[in-house]
């Protein structure tokens, strides 16, 4: 992450892309365009041949950091993001938005009456929650565990964008759980998360895959994405002796979390911060307490505008069957706990990739979309991913996934979003894909902007002011 404090100018290099971050005021100016920097992300490239913004500082600092695309730089589109909606703008191939599988007629909007319903009363003023419950294609651009700012190019970060378009107030301030990158990447992948002293990562089968520990004096600490004034902080309870959890903006505790309840998740309720302000909360252990403080989600709200809040609820890595875990910390009862309008369930690859039997796959795909309508009586898009190397597993089975996904979303009565249209029938190594896709099976900054945007088209134009 660089950093400009005074007028200057940046040189990104052929095939790069730069990102100016969320804060700060100011503007960029690209062959004669300008974009207007701090109101939110502004991602630039990535570009065919070396380019110089000129970056002008109203009040700074304004943070950026560039990112050396994959694939040729001839095979690259520019994709822009415009600086007042923070809508991404697709490229060429993207423009045309994909219909959904649907399980009879109608339209999409006819199978999501929580999400027409959420729609509405967030344009009333009320808040709403949409969980995005998948492996490391939906976690953000790279997935690595050394990837930079992931989580502002995830697909939650880029839907959020590309929602705002419709008249609705989407964002995504907030986390759960650590996408499965483990203690050491936290902050790396998502700047926003800092954890203190004796904070660490675990799995114990809870919801994100991996929620975060609080073991000894230090906090687990989140600065917002944009201003909030209300925050709710999701934990994990043992029933075990000892103190609470304390929530803090500046050392005066705002709220306690009792841990001498029942095994189970909960959640804080509405917490008021007293001010709208891009606010660093704090989460840490009573004074003097040994119980270990067990944190999995914090979401933020301007009790003003709530919007709608999207977060990634599974984690990197992870197959179908990891992401319908059970038991006292599981899917079903924190979704339960949240109550989401709307799940979007998408996981393919790593089912694929480790052998698992398609009958298996159609088997905890079903499981994934009951859980998700019964356990938080939520609506539910089924979602594929992108396609892997066929090194990884051949197109005719990747093909069969893909019709067992369709088969079982019809099933269920759920519509289904596919983009495979959209990157093609190929594998990432032809020429159609390789701006898209990467050697890993992971999208590219790319195809994440395309991603999210034909995402949140599909669903935004049914409910559109």
């Amino acid at each position: 992450m660089a950093k400009i404090t005074a007028n200057n100018s940046i040189t990104v290099a052929a095939g790069s892309t730069i990102t100016f971050c969320e804060g700060g005021i100011g503007q960029a100016i690209l062959d004669g365009n300008i974009y207007t920097l701090g109101m939110s992300d502004v991602f630039l490239g990535p570009f065919a041949s070396a380019e110089t913004i000129q970056v002008l500082v109203t009040s700074g600092p304004i943070n950026y950091y560039t990112t050396a695309a994959t694939g040729a730089a001839a095979n690259m589109t520019p994709v822009f993001v415009d600086p007042l909606t923070g809508v991404t703008t697709p490229n060429a191939s993207a423009v045309a938005i994909p219909e959904p599988y649907l399980p009879g007629p109608g339209r999409l909007r006819d199978y999501l009456p929580k999400t027409a319903a959420m729609f509405k009363r967030v344009r009333a003023g009320g808040r709403g929650l949409v969980l995005i419950n998948g492996d490391s294609t939906v976690n953000g651009f790279g997935s690595t565990l050394a990837t930079a700012n992931s989580s502002r190019r995830n697909l939650p970060a880029v839907m959020a964008r590309s929602l705002r378009q419709f008249g609705i107030h989407a964002h995504f301030n907030g986390f759960c759980g650590d996408q499965a990158v483990g203690t050491a990447n936290v902050t790396t992948n998502n700047p926003n998360l800092v954890l203190g002293a004796d904070v660490t990562t675990s799995f114990g089968g809870s919801i994100g895959t991996n929620f975060f520990k609080i073991n000894g004096a230090g906090s687990l600490s989140w600065t917002g994405t944009e201003p909030f004034d209300t925050v709710y902080v999701d934990y994990l309870t043992t029933n075990a002796s000892g103190g609470d959890l304390v929530v803090d903006i500046g050392g005066g505790t705002l709220a306690t979390l009792a841990s001498l309840q029942a095994s189970g998740v909960y959640s804080s309720g509405p917490i008021a911060l007293g001010s709208l302000a891009v606010h660093t909360v704090n989460v840490k252990r009573a004074g003097g307490a040994t119980i270990q403080g067990n944190v999995f989600a914090i979401r933020c709200y301007n009790s003003a505008n709530p919007g709608v809040l999207l977060m990634t609820v599974g984690g990197g890595g992870k197959k179908t069957s990891d992401l319908i875990q059970g038991g006292t910390y599981g899917y079903v009862n924190t979704y339960a706990m949240m109550a989401p309008d709307l799940v979007i369930c998408g996981e393919q690859i790593n089912d694929w990739d480790a052998d698992v039997t398609v009958a298996t796959h159609a088997a905890n795909t079903l499981t994934m979309i009951t859980q998700s309508k019964n356990a938080g009586n939520s609506d539910v898009i089924l979602l594929d991913g992108p396609r892997s190397r066929s090194s990884v597993a051949t197109l005719a089975a990747q093909d069969a996934y893909h019709a067992s996904d369709i088969s079982t979303a019809t099933g269920q009565g759920v519509p289904m979003a596919s983009l495979w249209d959209v990157f093609g029938p190929n594998d990432n190594t032809t020429d159609q894909n390789v701006t898209y896709l990467d050697a890993t099976g992971h999208l590219t900054e790319v195809g994440y902007g395309d991603y999210g945007y034909i995402l949140a088209c599909m669903i935004g134009r049914e409910f559109a002011a």
